[in-house]
């Protein structure tokens, strides 16, 4: 299954909802106005691919991130720090 709001007005944080989408395997959040931290749990997902790039993300890249299975993990034009 996938999710791909993209290019959407959105000016809030992920809902944390998008963690429990059942089958989930591709998650595109990319060019939304996403804003905040990247929720704790989303690189412990099992997803193929995870696109967070072009938001208003600001927080520290998580330490959990190095252990995402996805294949593709785009984080690119943020305010990531760490």
């Amino acid at each position: 299954m996938q999710c791909r709001p993209q290019q959407q007005p959105i000016l809030q944080r992920v809902p944390s909802s998008v963690l429990y989408i059942p089958n989930l395997v591709y998650l595109d959040l990319q060019l939304n106005y996403f804003l905040g931290p990247i929720p704790d749990a989303l690189f412990d997902k099992r997803l193929d691919a995870i696109f967070l790039n072009n938001n208003q993300f600001d927080s520290e890249i998580l330490d959990n991130f190095g252990k995402s299975p996805a294949c593709v993990n785009n984080l690119g034009y943020k305010k990531f720090t760490g």
